[in-house]
């Protein structure tokens, strides 16, 4: 009785299973180019690339951003240098 109840279970199992693989749906192209573009860290890499050379050709042209400088001069010294009252400062804005 025991092997009857194992050999009908094997025999059930196989068939649900075989009726399960024969149901999925197939694939489309679509879906397996995008598996592939998931699962491929080498494509990934080179996906990554094209979006980063994409960014620099927009970035290329667009204008560079402007620059701030401060710049003091003749102070913390000696004698009448000695503080910040005769210091020397020059802003500047410039946009390369």
């Amino acid at each position: 009785m025991r092997f009857f109840i194992k050999i009908s279970m094997t025999i059930l199992l196989s068939v649900l299973f075989q009726e399960a693989a024969v149901q999925a749906a197939p694939l489309t192209f679509r879906e397996a180019l995008d598996i592939a573009c998931r699962n491929n860290p080498e494509l990934q890499a080179e996906m990554d690339k094209a979006q980063a050379m994409r960014g620099a050709f927009i970035q290329s042209g667009l204008y560079p951003n402007p620059q701030l400088t401060l710049t003091a001069e003749n102070f913390g010294g000696s004698g009448s240098y000695s503080s910040y009252e005769a210091a020397e400062t020059t802003a500047s804005i410039t946009q390369p």
